[in-house]
């Protein structure tokens, strides 16, 4: 048990205050409860200073980031305290994080004497029970210097939860994949002849066999060089006359210009999805660079494969939520060093002052 026998105000350069509130318990002696903008922390005197290894210090067995570096003075004294406290009184402060931990320089220009402490973060609802203040406190307001990120612990979980259940929808689409009939249900060869009528070409009837909806996939391949063909493809179910339309087109272009050059490719694919078993023909209309006298073209129809668009709308559906986790961890992160002066993020100012140096 403690009792609350003083209380100042410090103010920094920038104009910032907050409340220090010395508590004294005669056989555990002094502690401080510190107060800003809702927040709350607990915090012990040190006896020896903490370590310093390369900037950070060393305090408990974890490294203890720079955070800030500044002057305040009080404004605002009432009670008692062990020394005697006046006003304007100044102060240099240094201030090293590592959530709910901080560690804090204290340097007495007036007194020659230079204090450590180590506070913790306290909810505000800890402290006004303690007290027994029967209000509710103030909702804190920002991201405070050493307050837990309340996303990261959110999120802990996560961390090897979502690895465990991509892993196990990997291995049930591959599973999956490894089961599919893969099966060429037809093979059809035509050609298409620059300035004739190319009526539309009705391939014979194939089976689509299976107990249950799948995915086909249309193939077409030309070997068609410095050109291109299209093809716009209906696949009809002979017995309902059911359509289901795609466009195929394959276009391949090759050169020397400083060097051998090739772009394009000689073949191209659709997935028609949720295919009912049943009896099938394609109707094909194509289309081609004029000035070639006759292309021919190849299409093959493979019934029950994989379809991957599922695994990748099943894994967007696994992500989402880690990955919303992990922007609003980011984002308090930033918000907690943007008062800093060593912030690891760049500010946003210099993102747009960078964007308009390379524009200009």
């Amino acid at each position: 048990e403690v009792e609350c026998i003083g209380f100042m105000r410090r103010r920094d350069a920038h104009g910032d205050r907050w409340g220090e509130y010395l508590l004294f318990n005669p056989l555990a002696g002094f502690r401080w409860l510190v107060t800003y903008s809702g927040h709350w922390t607990l915090v012990d005197t040190l006896i020896e200073e903490p370590r310093d290894v390369n900037g950070h210090r060393v305090f408990g067995g974890e490294p203890y980031a720079p955070f800030s570096r500044g002057e305040a003075e009080v404004d605002y004294v009432l009670g008692e305290f062990y020394w005697q406290v006046r006003l304007r009184e100044r102060t240099r402060l240094a201030d090293y994080i590592h959530p709910p931990g901080v560690l804090s320089e204290e340097q007495y220009p007036d007194l020659a004497e230079v204090t450590w402490s180590h506070g913790t973060y306290l909810p505000p609802e800890a402290v006004y029970s303690a007290f027994g203040v029967e209000v509710s406190p103030p909702r804190p307001e920002g991201a405070y210097l050493n307050q837990p990120n309340p996303h990261r612990d959110k999120g802990r979980t996560l961390r090897w939860l979502c690895p465990v259940l991509a892993g196990v929808l990997v291995l049930v689409s591959l599973a999956g994949a490894a089961s599919k009939a893969n099966q060429t249900v037809l093979s059809h060869t035509s050609d298409f002849v620059t300035g004739a009528s190319n009526a539309p070409v009705v391939t014979a009837p194939f089976e689509i066999g299976g107990t249950h909806d799948q995915g086909v996939r249309i193939q077409l391949s030309s070997e068609v060089s410095n050109g291109w063909l299209e093809a716009g493809v209906d696949l009809v179910n002979a017995e309902t006359k059911a359509v289901r339309e795609v466009v195929l087109g394959v276009e391949f272009y090759s050169g020397y210009d400083d060097g051998a050059w090739q772009e394009g490719s000689q073949s191209a694919g659709v997935l028609v999805p949720a295919v009912p078993p049943g009896r099938y023909y394609l109707v094909v209309e194509p289309e081609g660079q004029p000035g070639r006298d006759q292309v021919p073209y190849h299409l093959t129809v493979v019934r029950d494969v994989m379809v991957w668009s599922n695994f990748w709308i099943g894994l967007s559906i696994l992500l989402a939520y880690p990955v919303y986790r992990w922007l609003r961890e980011h984002a308090f992160e930033r918000e907690r060093w943007a008062g800093s002066d060593f912030s690891p993020y760049t500010p946003v100012s210099e993102w747009i002052e960078t964007s308009m140096d390379d524009g200009d």
